[in-house]
């Protein structure tokens, strides 16, 4: 296996993991909504048939309770047959405002067996920040649609949960509605909340042949090149969706691969400096011996042929060496 084929089998790894992490932590936070709201769904049927005039402020004070024990929840709230909040965590009494336009509210009332239901992001009435709307179906005593339960899921608050896992500068982190509609995404892209990315090959293709695995494509939201990790949330409509940059991925192998190539090259380099300056010396070396013998051979004609007597004489032991 290459270096390269190693970085991105580790990437593939890194993006799986941390899909299941968000998914596991997605799971534990629904369940812990969903809960309470079937416990409300019950509770707040039985008071409401209550012939007490306190019936709203109790309904209110279960319900700012319900929403003081989790934090990931703004507010829950209770909406009658008619549509009109009658109820609401935040304050009391409720204001008198009409969710009858609400898809959570139509949802309900068309279907009596829907059980949980999650919607796209919305923007509150009361307080003007957007939500994510979980909700489930109260039923009246002699049966029949009796309104609507729901809690609203802080979008920044998961957003900062999701701002915490370490994908890199050119990773992402996203929640989609098993339909294909974005919840929430970090880093966050305005405009992009609530679009429906249902033609995607994620939605049209991959979760049909398995609910998580790894593919890689190019994002349609800012275009990055990215190793996505997916996995829906067991019991839940819902897909989580961690991507890491391709680009950061293979930076560290390009940095450590154009490291190796300076390397070879200033070795080689090297190699040649030392055989020039090697060579140099050899010619050097053969100029000098060639100059040597070439000066002791004329020494030698000169000594020899020369006319007149010549000797030569040890100066310290005044031995003759050549005459």
């Amino acid at each position: 296996m290459s270096e390269r084929e190693s970085v991105l089998r580790q990437a593939r790894q890194s993006s799986e993991n941390l899909a299941h992490v968000i998914e596991t932590q997605t799971l534990h936070a629904m369940e812990s909504v969903d809960f309470t709201l079937r416990s409300l769904a019950v509770d707040v049927a039985q008071r409401l048939r209550a012939a007490d005039a306190r019936r709203e402020a109790d309904v209110h004070q279960q319900l700012w309770q319900a929403a003081s024990a989790l934090s990931h929840v703004r507010a829950f709230f209770v909406v009658d047959e008619h549509g009109r909040m009658i109820a609401d965590s935040d304050g009391y009494p409720a204001k008198n405002l009409d969710f009858s336009d609400r898809e959570y509210y139509s949802a309900h009332r068309n279907n009596p067996d829907l059980g949980l239901h999650i919607g796209a992001p919305i923007v509150s009435r009361t307080v003007s920040k957007p939500f994510i709307a979980l909700s489930r179906r109260l039923e009246k005593p002699t049966g029949g649609f009796g309104g609507v339960v729901a809690a609203a899921v802080d979008t920044d608050y998961v957003e900062h949960i999701y701002a915490g896992l370490d994908v890199g500068r050119e990773g992402s982190v996203a929640l989609f509605l098993r339909n294909g509609t974005l919840l929430v995404r970090v880093p966050p892209v305005s405009g992009e909340i609530g679009k429906s990315f249902a033609q995607r090959p994620i939605f049209s293709e991959y979760l049909e042949r398995s609910p998580r695995g790894i593919y890689r494509t190019s994002s349609a939201i800012d275009g990055v090149e990215r190793l996505f990790g997916y996995r829906t949330v067991p019991g839940f409509p819902l897909v989580v969706l961690v991507g890491l940059g391709e680009r950061e991925i293979l930076a560290g192998w390009q940095r450590t691969l154009r490291a190796g190539v300076l390397a070879m090259v200033l070795f080689a380099l090297t190699i040649g400096i030392l055989a020039h300056t090697l060579i140099a010396q050899l010619g050097r070396r053969e100029a000098l011996a060639s100059a040597l013998s070439s000066g002791e051979a004329r020494y030698r004609y000169l000594f020899d042929a020369s006319p007149q007597p010549m000797w030569l004489r040890d100066i310290e032991t005044r031995r003759l060496i050549e005459v």
